[in-house]
């Protein structure tokens, strides 16, 4: 998650609104994720939950190399042109920079350009 704008407002926010205003950014993602989590069916105890401030393509990499994973699975939304279509710009990263597997999971309906060769009989 993040605070968008939160470096242009540093300069231009008293502290204590600034505060409130990040404050206020960390609930919103906090909520937004339980909120996918109950959807779809899933429960995890607050302790396993790490909701890092910061930009995925910086963090997710680090994480993934301080901790024990054999797998890390992203999601994958938001890059456009011919790239995305095969790969988001964070889940490229985390695959280049981890040394686990990486499972990019795009979203429901996505269909892609690339299409397999027909069988020879």
């Amino acid at each position: 998650w993040h605070a968008p704008g939160e470096h242009l407002f540093r300069s231009r926010m008293r502290p204590e609104d600034l505060d409130d205003y990040v404050r206020a950014e960390h609930e919103a993602a906090r909520e937004s994720l339980h909120k996918t989590l109950s959807q779809a069916g899933m429960h995890l105890p607050a302790e396993r939950i790490r909701l890092l401030k910061g930009d995925p393509r910086r963090e997710l990499p680090d994480v993934v190399a301080d901790g024990d994973f054999d797998l890390a699975v992203v999601g994958s939304v938001g890059r456009t042109g011919v790239a995305g279509l095969l790969i988001g710009e964070t889940a490229e990263t985390l695959v280049r920079s981890v040394r686990c597997s990486v499972l990019v999971v795009k979203p429901a309906g996505f269909t892609s350009p690339v299409a397999l060769a027909p069988e020879s009989t």
